[in-house]
């Protein structure tokens, strides 16, 4: 016989031994039966998820008609590992039981690209919140070193969208608040600005006006804030301090008569950052007053 026919029968067999052998273990592999501890332990599940599994019906172990404890079968380990599968791609456990329903490839596909488009849309909304994240925690740093400090900025512009004549007016907040925002991403805090004008002698009035953030260039129309170069200042105090409005006003006469500049008559009060106390909360305020130019 040639020896390289030879090689190939001798080849032939071994690998058809080597099947048949991986698939008997393969058939005892379905019969085996697993207890409940041995699921948990070798999956990495809880029993509380797993028992809730089987109440919606993702899986469905047989019980042992003598104590009634669940037993686990090769089909029921193949099941929580694939439900482990779609989770670990952003599926809920409510996606998946919907997933039982499809028979079809082609269903699974579009399950996958509406996943594919929730996700992108939750990485979206969680950059703009990692951004207001870092924007307030850098006010945090700035009012741990630069608190109680005059210095001159450039105020940026922000459009009215709405004015409520007195910051308690809560009734009025459904209607002039709340439908500007997107309560989802907007919070009341970080869109509400109290304007107070002013003279040499006192206050004068006050609003609360409810903002959006725009561009300078911006080619919106409507009524904005004054923007410009403005005396800026961050102050703490509880939200129940009424003396700060008093103290604001004596303390920044003060330093414009001392940086020799004039006010524009109005000053913007914003609250940036709260820390919760037991009682009260205390506000870190930033503060705007435009200047003359």
């Amino acid at each position: 016989m040639d020896k390289r026919k030879s090689e190939e029968k001798v080849k032939k067999g071994i690998t058809h031994m080597q099947v048949e052998e991986m698939k008997q273990a393969d058939r005892e592999g379905l019969n085996v039966i697993y207890r409940t501890s041995e699921i948990l332990e070798n999956l990495g599940l809880s029993r509380e998820t797993l028992r809730y599994y089987e109440e919606i019906g993702l899986i469905k172990p047989k019980r042992r008609q003598s104590s009634l404890y669940r037993e686990f079968d090769f089909y029921d380990v193949s099941r929580l590992m694939a439900i482990d599968f779609y989770k670990k791609r952003g599926f809920s456990v409510s996606d998946i039981k919907e997933m039982l329903l499809q028979k079809e490839t082609f269903e699974y596909l579009k399950s996958m690209e509406k996943k594919e488009a929730d996700i992108e849309a939750a990485i979206v909304e969680m950059k703009k919140i990692l951004e207001r994240l870092q924007e307030t925690k850098c006010f945090c740093q700035e009012a741990i070193e630069q608190q109680g400090i005059f210095t001159i900025r450039e105020f940026p512009l922000y459009r009215v969208r709405e004015n409520i004549d007195h910051v308690l007016s809560l009734e009025k907040y459904k209607e002039k608040v709340i439908h500007f925002l997107n309560r989802e991403t907007e919070d009341i805090l970080s869109n509400m600005v109290r304007a107070i004008t002013f003279d040499e002698n006192g206050y004068t009035g006050s609003k609360i006006c409810i903002v959006k953030k725009v561009e300078k260039d911006t080619k919106e129309e409507g009524v904005f804030l004054e923007s410009g170069k403005c005396a800026h200042i961050i102050i703490e105090a509880d939200n129940d301090d009424n003396s700060i409005l008093e103290e604001m006003f004596l303390r920044s006469h003060k330093w414009a008569k001392e940086q020799k500049i004039s006010f524009r008559g109005v000053v913007y009060i914003f609250v940036r950052f709260v820390t919760l106390e037991k009682q009260v909360e205390r506000n870190f305020y930033e503060i705007w007053i435009p200047i003359k130019e």
